[in-house]
Order: structure tokens, then sequence, then C-alpha cells
């Protein structure tokens, strides 16, 4: 299996590998689809068990790891993470996540990780923890806004966030509190949903004034 990739550095630059990029992966979907698994190495934990195709239908979200069940994008971003930092053993790293899969494996190889959800309510704080207690984390788990981190300035070695920041209406105020509790050559690791026919952001949430964020009508923000 072989799927074509960047880097892409502009629009133009994707749309002319678009349909190879494309061909690529129904091609790879299909392979893994029709195996009962992928043999492979996993580079965040270090199983050689292979990966399970899944029920994704894209090689993004599929492709889970049989021992530590993070999927391909998540290895990807971590192993960018990884291999930018001097030295991730002694590293202090924030990531906008923490009952995850991801977190446990990221433990293992980070000196300080630091994970952390929205969490909304204490019901939902509560059944996070459990899930960690259950996984060997001890703590609570730590709640956080992307807009507001209780982080210093210039605290951390590297940012981690996987899909956060299209849940955020003011994405651009999360992105100067990556910048500001970075330190300086700091890394910062993020991944968005990308769709490739559409050239402009989409909000389709606000904030309603009691926490919970409301849909009003789609407006584009370029």
């Amino acid at each position: 299996m072989s799927v074509t990739a960047g880097p892409w550095t502009t629009l133009e630059g994707w749309r002319a590998d678009l349909t190879r990029v494309l061909a690529d992966e129904a091609a790879a979907v299909a392979a893994a689809a029709a195996a009962a698994f992928v043999p492979g190495r996993c580079d965040l934990c270090g199983a050689s068990v292979g990966f399970e195709p899944g029920a994704a239908q894209d090689m993004r979200e599929g492709l889970a790891c049989r021992r530590c069940g993070c999927n391909a994008r998540q290895r990807a971003a971590a192993r960018v993470l990884l291999d930018n930092l001097a030295a991730p053993s002694r590293a202090t790293v924030a990531v906008t996540e923490q009952a995850s899969r991801l977190f446990l494996a990221l433990r293992r190889r980070i000196g300080r990780l630091r994970g952390s959800e929205y969490l909304g309510s204490w019901r939902l704080r509560l059944r996070l923890t459990a899930w960690l207690w259950r996984h060997g984390v001890a703590g609570f788990a730590r709640h956080d806004d992307v807009t507001a981190l209780s982080m210093r300035d210039g605290s951390i070695d590297g940012m981690l966030s996987l899909d956060v920041l299209e849940h955020v209406p003011d994405y651009r105020a999360a992105l100067r509190e990556f910048a500001r509790v970075l330190a300086p050559g700091g890394v910062l690791v993020l991944t968005v949903p990308f769709h490739h026919a559409q050239a402009t952001n989409v909000r389709i949430a606000e904030p309603d004034g009691s926490g919970s964020l409301a849909s009003p009508s789609i407006t584009a923000i370029r």
C-alpha cells in the first residue's frame, strides 16, 4: 500500500495532485479492507503486531495499532512531534486531549506530558477521570480551554492538538494561546479536517452565552 504524500504549500499545488492522491487512497483503503489486518510496526509504541483495517473510509482515521490503539492520523502527528523535539524524554509537552489512547501512548515517550479536555460538567469530568484510572493514570481529568490556557508563558516545549480547532468558534485566539505558552523554538503540531473542494473556512457554531454552542446561519470566514 502506498499513498502519494506532500508536502503541499499552496491550494493550487494540492489540486494539481488531487486526482492521483484520491486514486492512491482509494486503492489503499480497498487493500486494507480486504485484509484481516495490515502488517507493520507502530513507531509510537514500537509494537510490530500490525494494524486493524477498521471501519473508517479513509486512511486518516483507520489503521489502528493492535497494541496501543492509535490510528494513522494520531501516529503520524505524534511522529512529527517526536522528530522535532530536541529530547522527547526531557521535554514538557501539552496535548489537547487526555482520556485517549494517544495520551496513554505519549506518556511512555515524553518526559513531562500534560493532557487536558474541555469539560462542561463535573459528571463528564468524573467519567473521564474513571477512564484514566482504569488505564493506570492517577489524578483527575484536567479541564482547559484552548482560547485561555492555564499554562504560563513559554512554559512548554511542544503542543499537540488534533482535530480540535474546528470546534472552537475563535480559533485565532487558540492559536495565539498556543504561541504564548510555547517556549522559544517550541514545536506546534496540529491537525484539522481538510475539505479539498472548499477554499474558505466556515464557522458553524457560536457560543450562546450559557457555555454551550449554538448553530447560526453558516458564515464564511477568510
